[in-house]
């Protein structure tokens, strides 16, 4: 059950300026200010009720304090009249005096909307509430929510949060709402939290707390689908968000519940064992995560056979992962099964998933030369997540890098930095949304791309940021964390550092030994880069590195797919260790 808001009291130096706040023309005049704080004395300088009537002194410009303090005391006097006199002890005017303070409030306000406005916010306990939920789950408009924070029964922080003092809600409940329409609003809260964590932006830290108070009123109203549910969104929120743990332990969480449904969990089983890989694959790396999402796609499809709703579009989901993760551990893509996907996940209308399917489909396309059709396909799926993902949650940014890297070097340069740059941007590089998992892989190609332009000193800049956050943002056998690596190494070589060189190229190779299949070509091509760098740093033979390099290329030969700028990356090798053309 969620706490109560805390009843908040003011200091004595505080009252003043709190009552005041709104009307800077008496907040100089020195007989105001010491009204105003012995009004607040009679209120127990109780936050809350001096709130409200900082309001009504903005909402009559032509009052001051001590017509306020009139009309509470007319309110009062009539109030009292029931009260026998030996009863009108302090503490009893004290607390007549508090809600007659509200009721001067609440008159200015439609009663019904404020009402239904505040009972929401009452029941978070002190945690902050979206004020687009709250307006949301009472049906009122943004204009319903600024009255009633413009009256003061509700405080809005800066992210647009509704909150109430702990005596406003002493206010509302002597309205006597019946206990079964708390129950009910109880209900649709949780509900209210659990889709709205769906589809609000996951930069948005603020739901974290209201999720956890949702998870606990739906385990004690006995609605486990709905808490299941609500686990599995989380889940997916803070992963995107880069919370790993955090995301894993709402899988558990879930886990739990929905296992203890039997039958009727199944499909969530499934969808959390598919959260699971995704979680996997984030911090380790596609080998690691192959087995999960292998498993997931069997409870998924024995939840589909069993006719469970959702567990279709879910398997379709599983299934894409799965060919991702071929083609992220093999040189060439599942096209025909990728391309099957795509059609069903838009029948399905699944548009961050079909513009994934697509992208993969785009990338495989380009890397085995085939540039026009990959150049529609990327361009399709930038278009499809431009729709639904202005702010890059759903894989905008990584889709801009994969158009970039697919268009160089035959597109126009200016082209590609641009959407390299828009990548960077969205991905957090400006330093106005926390980072994401693909600013690492925008600020490599920048880095690459200001290479080939010729300028040296941008190149390492862009290649050192690269990997300063990946070093914090991905795991160690993570693809970008190796290439990146590599790339620095290579770069080193250029300036004669060899040891410096060494030392990345092994970082390479150890990340790629951890991101790819022994068999993967990959291997290689780190393997003849290390032996090029010994080889310049007269540690062995230029007979040795080259054929390294010769089997490198070899590899390359038998494996299609891969992209074809690795063939022409060796050749340079080759033609610098024979110091003849190619």
């Amino acid at each position: 059950m969620s706490e109560r808001p805390v009843t908040r009291i003011l200091t004595r130096r505080q009252t003043a300026g709190r009552l005041l706040e709104h009307r800077p023309d008496l907040s100089v005049v020195r007989n105001q200010r010491r009204r105003a704080r012995e009004l607040a004395a009679s209120l127990g300088n109780r936050s809350g009720a001096v709130a409200v009537l900082a309001a009504w002194l903005a909402a009559n410009p032509d009052s001051d304090v001590r017509d306020l303090s009139t009309a509470l005391d007319n309110r009062l006097q009539l109030r009292l009249v029931s009260v026998p006199p030996k009863e009108r002890t302090p503490e009893v005017t004290e607390a007549a005096l508090v809600e007659e303070s509200f009721g001067l409030g609440w008159e200015q306000l439609d009663e019904e909307t404020a009402a239904e406005i505040l009972l929401y916010v009452s029941l978070t306990g002190g945690i902050p509430l979206p004020q687009e939920l709250a307006a949301e789950l009472a049906g009122v408009d943004a204009a319903g929510v600024d009255e009633v924070v413009e009256a003061g029964f509700a405080a809005r922080d800066a992210a647009h949060c509704l909150t109430i003092d702990g005596a406003t809600l002493t206010f509302l409940e002597s309205r006597r709402e019946l206990p079964q329409a708390r129950l009910q609003r109880r209900l649709r809260l949780a509900l209210g939290v659990r889709d709205h964590a769906g589809r609000s932006p996951t930069g948005r830290v603020e739901l974290d707390s209201l999720a956890e108070l949702a998870c606990d009123l739906l385990g004690e109203l006995r609605q486990p689908l709905p808490m299941v549910s609500l686990c599995h969104r989380l889940a997916e929120r803070l992963r995107r968000r880069g919370d790993l743990s955090g995301a894993m332990r709402w899988v558990q969480r879930g886990r739990v519940a929905a296992q203890a449904l039997g039958d009727d969990g199944l499909a969530f089983v499934g969808l959390l064992a598919l959260d699971e890989a995704c979680i996997v694959l984030a911090d380790q790396s596609s080998v690691a995560a192959r087995p999960h999402v292998q498993r997931a796609a069997r409870l998924l499809a024995a939840a589909s056979k069993a006719g469970h709703p959702g567990a279709d579009a879910a398997l379709l989901r599983a299934q894409l992962l799965r060919a991702q993760i071929e083609y992220a551990t093999h040189p060439s893509a599942p096209e025909k099964e990728l391309r099957g996907l795509s059609g069903k996940l838009g029948r399905e209308r699944d548009i961050p998933a079909r513009a994934a399917a697509l992208q993969t489909l785009g990338t495989a396309c380009f890397r085995r030369g085939d540039r026009s059709a990959g150049r529609a396909l990327l361009h399709e799926a930038r278009g499809l997540l431009e729709e639904v993902d202005e702010g890059g949650d759903s894989g905008l940014t990584a889709m801009l890098v994969a158009e970039a890297q697919g268009m160089h070097p035959a597109a126009d340069p200016k082209t590609v930095d641009q959407l390299l740059e828009r990548a960077r941007v969205l991905a957090g590089g400006e330093m106005d949304r926390p980072p994401q998992s693909s600013l690492p892989l925008a600020l490599h190609e920048l880095g690459l791309a200001a290479g080939d332009k010729g300028d040296r000193e941008a190149a390492a800049t862009l290649l050192d940021e690269a990997a300063m956050l990946a070093s914090s943002l991905l795991p160690r056998s993570h693809p970008v964390t190796a290439t990146t690596a590599y790339s620095r190494g290579l770069l080193f070589l250029s300036d004669g550092e060899f040891r410096r060189a060494e030392k990345q190229l092994d970082r390479a190779l150890s990340g790629w030994a951890g991101a790819y299949p022994k068999a993967h070509p990959i291997h290689a091509i780190g393997r003849a880069a290390r032996a090029w760098a010994g080889a310049r740093a007269g540690e062995i033979r230029h007979e040795d590195a080259a054929r390294a390099v010769d089997e490198a290329t070899a590899a390359l030969g038998e494996a299609k797919g891969l992209d074809p700028g690795w063939t022409a990356q060796l050749h340079a090798l080759r033609a610098d260790l024979t110091a003849v053309p190619v």
